[in-house]
């Protein structure tokens, strides 16, 4: 925000993109206008098999296409093409090594760093948008339910049939809800 000169922007943030949105409002809340988070981490829980996998993934082309699988409900956006790009760029020299440190065993230390008690999602007071899809198995939607009622100015819309990529699964609704959101 510094570097591009950004004083208040509106946030918005995917799985652990959404804890960062908190993160964020928690530490500077002057900067921040609105929250937007989907399928969002954030709130203290055990890791969810979904994630735990996606964290553990190991190359291979039938590991990524079980994980791009894990991430959507209609599995026709886990195309053949998506699949290959997805495990070739997790080919990429460094890529694994990477990946492997962002989220090492045990993993439940990666949620834990990730979470904030409830007691200070409370303190957040800005206009947030929680969107989560209903068959979501990377972050279950009851972590959704938990924000909503420990957010005091927030709203809840929960995607039937759509997983963990509702910006994806259900591009246009989903950028009609962020837009309305974002004009109030």
């Amino acid at each position: 925000m510094d570097a591009l000169d950004l004083d208040k922007v509106n946030l918005v943030g995917n799985s652990f993109g959404g804890s960062l949105a908190m993160s964020v409002a928690l530490e500077q809340p002057e900067r921040v206008n609105k929250i937007i988070m989907m399928g969002a981490m954030g709130v203290q829980s055990d890791i969810p098999e979904g994630l735990d996998k996606g964290w553990g993934y190991q190359p291979s082309y039938e590991n990524m296409e079980e994980l791009l699988k894990l991430f959507t409900y209609d599995t026709d956006f886990a195309s053949e093409d998506l699949i290959e790009s997805r495990y070739q760029a997790s080919l990429e020299p460094g890529f694994q090594e990477a990946f492997e440190s962002m989220f090492p065993e045990p993993r439940q230390e990666g949620q834990d760093d990730l979470s904030f008690p409830d007691d200070v999602i409370r303190t957040i007071k800005h206009p947030t948008l929680i969107v989560h899809g209903r068959e979501d198995k990377i972050i279950p939607p009851e972590n959704s339910y938990r924000l909503i009622n420990l957010l005091e100015n927030a709203e809840l819309h929960i995607f039937g049939k759509t997983g963990h990529w509702t910006q994806i699964e259900r591009a246009d609704e989903f950028s009609t809800l962020v837009k309305n959101f974002i004009q109030e």
